[in-house]
């Protein structure tokens, strides 16, 4: 949980240390969504996506842009060395 809600932004991002697992160089990276909740009043606007991907980990991102009213929104990311 980044924020409440009831607080609509167009932008969310949080960075996320890898605690669990140690890669032996900079992991490839797969970010899908798996929940949304937007106002109904405009179009559906949102992108996932990461930066700043590191061995030690990465920076996720949930945007929305235009009149989209982004309340909420869930992402599923899998970092791993082929």
């Amino acid at each position: 949980e980044v924020r409440p809600f009831n607080q609509p932004q167009a932008t969310q991002s949080k960075a996320l240390t890898f605690t669990d697992v140690e890669f032996w160089k900079n992991p490839d990276v797969f970010v899908a969504l798996n929940s949304i909740d937007i106002d109904n009043k405009a179009n559906l606007r949102v992108r996932a996506y990461v930066d700043g991907v590191s061995q030690q980990g990465l920076t996720w991102h949930i945007d929305s842009w235009s009149d989209t009213v982004l309340y909420s929104a869930g992402a599923s990311i899998i970092a791993f060395n082929p």
